[in-house]
């Protein structure tokens, strides 16, 4: 008997870029203390580290501090979304600034994740949600592309109708042209001798009346 098991899938690789050792514990806990063997936890400690892993290959989802060694606030974000273009980026944050957070969002942050509130659960949907957000929007993108190389394709079929439209109409107007021109010499054609017949027929009954 054939086995049906499938080889499970592997584990997706989560980057924390983080310098504070309590921080990156926390995260690391609330790993696993959900209980999830989905996801492999990398850590860097410094934005440079971080791009680096990044621009390796392989990360699936970032999440990162704002404050940094070697940068912090809305900096470090624009260098990272350079880098990790494609990958959702979440930011965790030990104060929470409603404004920063919007900020954050216009950069094209995934989540604003506030420390003191992070439970290990909220942390694995938050992680889950930005992935399923992800795809989402890659999907959408193919669409809209699909959609805009239809919407060329209809645009080149109607812009070659409309000339065989007026190529035709043109062929169909010169046909038209050409009928005239033969019912004309036709018409003359036969006309011709009827008259030369009438004048002849006139002219029999004056002298032979």
């Amino acid at each position: 008997m054939a086995d049906d098991t499938s080889p499970s899938p592997a584990p997706l690789i989560v980057l924390l870029i983080e310098d504070n050792p309590g921080d990156v514990r926390l995260v690391r806990e609330a790993f696993v203390d959900a209980g999830q063997n989905e996801f492999v936890l990398e850590v860097a400690g410094d934005l440079l580290g971080g791009l680096q892993r990044v621009d390796a290959g392989g990360v699936h989802v970032v999440l990162t501090d704002l404050n940094l060694p070697d940068s912090e606030g809305l900096g470090a974000v624009a260098r990272l979304r350079a880098h990790a273009r494609g990958i959702p980026v979440l930011v965790l944050t030990g104060t929470y600034d409603a404004q920063r957070g919007i900020d954050a969002m216009r950069f094209g942050i995934q989540d604003y994740l506030l420390k003191e509130e992070l439970t290990p659960k909220g942390l694995i949907r938050a992680v889950r949600y930005s992935l399923e957000r992800q795809r989402t929007d890659e999907a959408l993108a193919v669409s809209n592309r699909e959609l805009a190389r239809a919407n060329r394709e209809l645009v080149a079929a109607r812009t070659e109708l409309e000339e065989r439209v007026r190529e035709r109409t043109s062929d169909l107007a010169k046909a038209n042209r050409d009928l005239e021109t033969i019912l004309y010499i036709a018409t003359h054609d036969l006309r011709e001798p009827m008259i030369s017949v009438r004048a002849f027929s006139d002219l029999l009954s004056e002298r032979y009346a």
